[in-house]
């Protein structure tokens, strides 16, 4: 809560690789919708960023430079509205966040804090939407026709042995990967 009115804010974040994203909403003394795009090389990150809020006439814009060295993370921002910074640490799940910005309306300090959560979601549903960043493979080893038990699998993030049956099942990169 704010002396403007309460303030709401729901979001999802991705990454593909070192590139990173995020969509986020909510109200603000209106709706606001925000986008942001980055690159990360540990410890450090790049970021761009543009918010549409219903009462500023024109979008927000920004560029954001940040560090990272677990739990605690650090960075700045530069916006067409001012110039801001924070100071998070993060401990899954748990999250505690300061945040400062200087606006031409005047400067704003605030703490966040979060906590992240998972929904269960059926495999099937997982890899119809595009799945994860490694796939299952599944597979049977057979020797004139015959089940191999244990026989050793090679291929995804670790080897596996058949069972009984021979079948196996490994999560493997999304591409690339190569069974031996």
């Amino acid at each position: 809560f704010s002396p403007s009115g309460p303030t709401f804010r729901l979001g999802y974040a991705g990454s593909e690789g070192s590139f990173t994203y995020a969509l986020g909403v909510g109200y603000r003394g209106g709706p606001t919708l925000g986008l942001r795009a980055g690159y990360v090389a540990p410890p450090f990150s790049l970021g761009g960023r543009l918010e549409l809020s219903s009462f500023t006439a024109a979008p927000s814009f920004g560029l954001g430079v940040g560090y990272r060295e677990a739990p605690f993370a650090l960075g700045l921002d530069l916006s067409s509205s001012g110039l801001g910074g924070f100071l998070e640490w993060q401990e899954a799940p748990f999250a505690l966040r300061l945040e400062g910005r200087q606006e031409a309306t005047g400067a704003r300090l605030q703490l966040l804090g979060s906590y992240a959560f998972r929904f269960p979601v059926p495999e099937e549903a997982t890899l119809a939407l595009g799945g994860y960043e490694e796939v299952p493979l599944e597979g049977r080893v057979e020797l004139l026709g015959r089940p191999v038990r244990g026989a050793r699998v090679e291929g995804g993030l670790a080897p596996v042995a058949t069972d009984e049956g021979g079948r196996f099942r490994l999560y493997a990169p999304r591409a690339g990967a190569r069974l031996r």
